[in-house]
């Protein structure tokens, strides 16, 4: 800049260098916000993975109950205990216990 009669002149070079100076702000924040951004998107894909492994560990451990509820030695004992069935042949037994006698 020159000043030249109370004036300020501007050359045309200071417009060039105010251009690269906006310029480089504009690339630096750009790569800073990518930057952070991807930050924040691989902190999100851990905490999916983390929780798909919390599932899948549930998943597993559901599959295993399921598969013990429909084993045959569960459902004939259900049968046995719950429902009071007997196998063809057998003589169910039904105890019966005395209620305890109240002093007199």
């Amino acid at each position: 800049m020159v000043r030249k009669g109370g004036r300020i002149r501007v050359k045309p070079r200071f417009f060039v260098l105010l251009g690269v100076f906006f310029l480089t702000v504009y690339l630096v924040y750009g790569y800073v916000d990518g930057f952070r951004r991807m930050r924040a998107m691989r902190a999100e894909l851990e905490r999916v993975r983390a929780e798909i492994a919390r599932y899948e560990a549930l998943n597993a451990q559901l599959r295993k109950e399921l598969e013990h509820y429909n084993s045959d030695a569960y459902i004939e004992r259900v049968a046995r205990e719950e429902l009071g069935l007997v196998k063809p042949g057998e003589t169910p037994v039904i105890v019966i216990e005395e209620a305890p006698s109240r002093p007199r």
